[in-house]
């Protein structure tokens, strides 16, 4: 993770360590060691929520934290990011199919009940 950009994104946005802390759902020790990186950043929730209070969509603000750094350990921390994504993005298309055929069930009930 590139040093210090997690804090350089939240003092751009006028966000306090507390703060980030409290939409995180954690302690404010636990989002300084995120921070400081002391703590790997793998938490995909997590991820989307900062993103979000950074004004960035996680895809950026992954690109952000992992972005030109060449050490083996944040490439591997990358491809956990992007398969974490994937794992998401196809949940997302799931539940709206089932959305869907939810939608047609009932639609069909409906007209035959009329």
């Amino acid at each position: 993770m590139k040093k210090n950009i997690i804090k350089q994104l939240r003092l751009q946005n006028n966000i306090t360590q507390n703060q980030m802390a409290e939409f995180l759902h954690i302690s404010q020790n636990a989002y300084c060691l995120i921070e400081s990186g002391k703590t790997r950043l793998i938490d995909l929730e997590r991820i989307e929520i900062m993103a979000n209070n950074f004004k960035m969509c996680r895809q950026d603000f992954i690109g952000k934290i992992t972005g030109g750094v060449k050490e083996k350990e944040d490439k591997e921390l990358n491809k956990e990011l992007i398969h974490q994504l994937e794992i998401k993005d196809s949940q997302i298309e799931n539940l709206l199919f089932q959305n869907e055929k939810l939608i047609n069930i009932v639609a069909e009930k409906n007209q035959k009940s009329s």
